[in-house]
Parts: structure tokens; C-alpha cells; sequence
């Protein structure tokens, strides 16, 4: 089962959300994102777990992480942006990442983008 037709997990798959390791969160929070949106709290609580995902040393969960996001949409878009002033450079990058995979649906993203790009100049 995948997608809506997976709801009978949720539950299952909220106690992972919770996990101590961050692969089996993050994963966790992919498949939530996957299945139902439908959820404000529970979404919020998934997105809260990817956008962490971005920090991670580990790029297999940073990726995961991304991906996760980007499946989201549109909604990233506002947890993503404080990442962009991430003094790590690497969270930063895939924020950027992020909102450059989201294309379009990355619109709100632009003033924020422009600053940061003059004000590295």
C-alpha cells in the first residue's frame, strides 16, 4: 500500500515519527507526507522532523529530508526559509535546494532568495 491507501498505518507510523534515529524519523515523516495531509497537527509535527533532516552530517538523511519537503510542495516553503540563514552552509544549501526543486510552487521564496544573493555581493 502507498499514498492514501495506506492510512490504516498511521498510527504505526506516528510512533516512528518520534524515533531517537533520525533516518527512521525522517523516513517516517516522508510516508506521512505521502499519506495524509489532511492532519494540521500531525503534518506540522512531519515538516518539524524534515526541515531537522536538513542539518543532518548524514546525507542519506539530509536527501531523505529534501525529498521529503519537496514531495510537500508549496507548504515547505515557510518552514524551509529560516534555514537559508543557517550558519552551516551545508543546511543552507539544501534549503536552497529545497525551494529549487519546488520550481514554482517556491514563488514566496523570492525576496528572501534576492536578499541573500545582494547581500553576498
Amino acid at each position: 500500500m502507498y499514498g492514501p491507501d495506506a492510512k490504516s498505518a498511521l498510527p504505526q507510523i506516528l510512533k516512528l515519527l518520534a524515533s531517537s534515529d533520525a533516518f527512521t524519523s525522517v523516513n517516517a515523516a516522508r510516508a506521512i507526507v505521502d499519506i495524509d495531509r489532511s492532519n494540521d497537527e500531525t503534518l506540522a509535527r512531519a515538516i518539524k522532523v524534515l526541515v531537522s533532516g536538513l542539518s543532518s552530517n548524514n546525507m542519506g538523511i539530509a536527501q531523505e529530508s529534501v525529498q521529503g519537503l519537496v514531495n510537500l510542495g508549496q507548504p515547505a516553503v515557510q518552514a524551509v526559509l529560516p534555514q537559508l540563514d543557517n550558519s552551516n552552509f551545508q543546511t543552507a544549501s539544501h534549503a536552497c535546494d529545497v525551494l529549487g526543486m519546488l520550481g514554482s510552487d517556491a514563488a514566496g521564496a523570492t525576496d528572501k532568495l534576492l536578499k541573500l544573493t545582494a547581500a553576498s555581493n
